[in-house]
C-alpha cells in the first residue's frame, strides 16, 4: 500500500530532522569531533540493528554474497563518505552552502533513478523537485550570505549531495531481494567499521564509555539513524526513489523548528517562507497519484 510508504519515508524525514541536531550539539559539547559523532551514530545503529535482527528476525542476516557490494557501497559511500565530504564542506564553507548542497540530493535521486531504473520525471514529481529544493535554499540561510567559499569546499558540497542520493540508488537494487532489516544491518556494520577507522576507534569508544556521554550515545544514535534509516528503507519498498527523496526533505523544516524551540534561535523570513515551500511540495507528492504512463504528464 503506498500511503505507507508516504508515512514512512516522511517519518524518516521527521526522525533525522528532530533528533540530528539535538545529538550532535550535544555530542559536540562533550568534545567529540564531527567523525566520531558519525562513528558513534553508525556503530549504535550497527548494534542496535544486528540485536534486533538476532531476537525478532534472525532470516535478516541471510545475503547473497553476490550482492555485498550493494552495503559495500550504501555503507561505505552513502554512509561513512557523505560524513566526511559533508563534515568537510563544513569546514571550508558556511553552514548554509554545506546545507544546501546536500540537499540537491533529490536531484541526484530523481536524475539517476529516470537513468538507471526508467523512472518517469512526471511534471507534478519534477516541479515539487525544484520547490522542495528552493525552500531548502531559503531555509538555510544562504539568501543572506554565503561567507567565504573555497573551490575545495564547494567541491565537498556538492560531493555530498551526490553520495547521499546515492544510498537510495544503492538501496534500491536491494529492495527487492532484502526485507528492510537486511538492508540496514549489512550498510550499518560497513559504516560503522569504516567510520571508527577513520575517527579512531579506541579514542572514540574510551571517550563515550562514560556514565555522562553513553546514555546520550545510544538514545541519540538510535533516534538520528537507526529509526530514520529503517523508515525510509521500509518507505523504498512501496515508493519509486525520486517520491522517497523529496518526501524526506522535510527534514530541514524540522531542523529548523528544533533550533526555534529548543535552542531559541530566530526565525527568518526567508526560513519561514523555505518552510512553506518544502511543506507543499512534500504535501503534493503525499497526495498526489501518478497516472500510468501518460506522456503529457512527463518533463521531456
Amino acid at each position: 500500500m503506498k500511503n505507507k510508504g508516504v508515512f514512512y519515508a516522511l517519518g524518516a524525514g521527521i526522525s533525522w530532522g528532530v533528533s540530528l541536531g539535538i545529538f550532535a550539539r550535544y555530542m559536540t559539547a562533550f568534545g567529540f569531533t564531527a567523525m566520531q559523532i558519525s562513528a558513534v551514530r553508525t556503530t549504535i545503529s550497527a548494534i542496535t540493528f544486528i540485536l534486533l535482527a538476532l531476537f525478532t528476525d534472525r532470516g535478516a542476516f541471510k545475503l547473497n554474497i553476490k550482492d555485498s557490494w550493494i552495503f559495500l557501497c550504501s555503507g561505505f559511500i552513502s554512509v561513512t563518505l557523505f560524513c566526511w565530504c559533508y563534515f568537510t564542506a563544513t569546514q571550508n564553507c558556511s553552514l548554509a552552502v554545506a546545507g544546501i548542497l546536500q540537499y540537491t540530493a533529490p536531484i541526484w535521486v530523481v536524475v539517476l533513478s529516470a537513468i538507471v531504473f526508467k523512472e518517469r520525471i512526471t511534471k507534478v514529481k519534477g516541479w515539487a523537485m525544484i520547490v522542495a529544493i528552493g525552500g531548502s535554499v531559503l531555509v538555510s540561510g544562504i539568501t543572506e550570505g554565503i561567507g567565504n567559499v573555497s573551490a575545495y569546499g564547494l567541491i565537498a558540497g556538492v560531493l555530498s549531495g551526490i553520495v547521499y542520493g546515492l544510498y537510495t540508488i544503492f538501496t534500491r537494487f536491494a529492495v527487492p531481494k532484502y526485507r528492510a532489516m537486511t538492508i540496514n544491518v549489512y550498510t550499518f556494520i560497513v559504516a560503522s567499521v569504516s567510520s571508527l577507522l577513520m575517527a579512531g576507534p579506541v579514542k572514540t569508544v574510551k571517550a563515550v564509555c562514560t556514565p555522562e556521554v553513553l546514555p546520550v550515545a545510544v538514545i541519540g544514535g538510535i533516534m538520528c539513524a537507526a529509526v530514520p534509516y529503517y523508515l525510509y528503507n521500509k518507505g523504498m519498498e512501496t515508493l519509486d526513489n525520486g517520491k522517497a527523496s523529496i518526501l524526506a526533505t522535510i527534514e530541514p523544516v524540522l531542523a529548523v523548528m528544533v533550533s526555534v524551540f529548543i535552542f531559541k534561535e530566530p526565525l527568518s523570513l526567508a526560513a519561514f517562507i523555505g518552510i512553506v515551500m518544502i511543506l507543499g511540495a512534500v504535501l503534493t507528492i503525499a497526495l498526489y497519484k501518478e497516472k500510468p504512463a501518460a506522456v503529457e504528464n512527463q518533463i521531456q
